[in-house]
């Protein structure tokens, strides 16, 4: 008796240590999460290199988000770059989202950034493309090329 619940814990550890065990719980796109993005979000507030965008420039950039594509708008409907969201990290302080570039003058450059998603809300604050460092705080520094976006989520109507 003794050798079979050696042998059952035994197991039952190399299961629960094995890859297998843990490979859901440690996905880089969080399916509830990235479902949480999906939608049409219109901008509220751009900032900059430690500068506020214009309003008037600001009310034409809206951002799509269905699964992992990241599709940015400008002028209210001419498509800006598209990016693919590579990973995202909502067990992080502040959460975190990576993207890569698919076109635009960025394509095939990673962008760290960090996020906050409450409801019909989302905050992103952006590094430089290609930038190592990700943001710490949802601000941007003059001089510095991380950008500060908050967006308000948009329903389409049927």
């Amino acid at each position: 008796m003794k050798r079979f619940c050696g042998l059952t814990i035994v197991l039952a550890v190399a299961i629960l240590a094995s890859p297998i065990g843990w490979a859901d719980e440690k996905n880089d796109l969080p399916e509830k999460e990235l479902k949480a993005f999906e939608g049409n979000w219109q901008c509220k507030r751009e900032e900059g290199g430690g500068r506020l965008t214009p309003e008037v420039i600001v009310s034409g950039f809206r951002l799509i988000i269905e699964g992992e594509k990241y599709q940015t708008i400008y002028g209210g409907k001419t498509k800006g770059s598209a990016a693919n969201i590579i990973k995202l990290d909502p067990t992080a302080t502040p959460k975190t989202i990576d993207v890569e570039w698919t076109s635009g003058s960025w394509k095939d450059q990673k962008q760290l950034g960090i996020y906050k998603l409450d409801g019909d809300k989302l905050e992103i604050c952006w590094a430089e493309v290609g930038g190592k460092t990700r943001p710490k705080k949802f601000t941007t520094t003059p001089g510095v090329g991380a950008g500060n976006m908050y967006m308000k989520y948009v329903r389409e109507k049927d």
